[in-house]
C-alpha cells in the first residue's frame, strides 16, 4: 500500500466536515505554493468528477445543511 493510500484511508475515518476542512487547508497550501499558476485559468469544471459517492446524487440543500450541522457539533466539542 503506498503512502497516498494510507492517507486516504486515514483521511476517510474523519467526519465529512474535518475531510472539508483539510480538503481547504491543502488547495489553500497549494495554490500558496503555485505561483507561476494564473488563477483565472481555474474553472469549477476542472471539479468535475473529482466528487465521488455518497455526494453524487445528494441535494445540495441537505448536504448544506449537514455539513454545517456537523462543523456545529464540532465546535461544541471544542474541536
Amino acid at each position: 500500500m503506498t503512502t497516498i493510500e494510507t492517507v486516504i484511508q486515514q483521511v476517510a475515518q474523519l467526519p465529512i466536515a474535518e475531510q472539508l476542512q483539510l480538503l481547504a487547508r491543502l488547495t489553500e497550501r497549494l495554490r500558496q505554493h503555485d505561483t507561476d499558476a494564473d488563477p483565472t485559468t481555474y474553472s469549477w469544471m476542472s471539479l468535475r468528477g473529482l466528487v465521488s459517492y455518497p455526494y453524487v446524487g445528494e441535494d445540495a440543500q441537505v448536504w448544506v445543511a449537514r455539513s454545517r450541522q456537523e462543523g456545529d457539533r464540532l465546535l461544541e466539542q471544542g474541536g
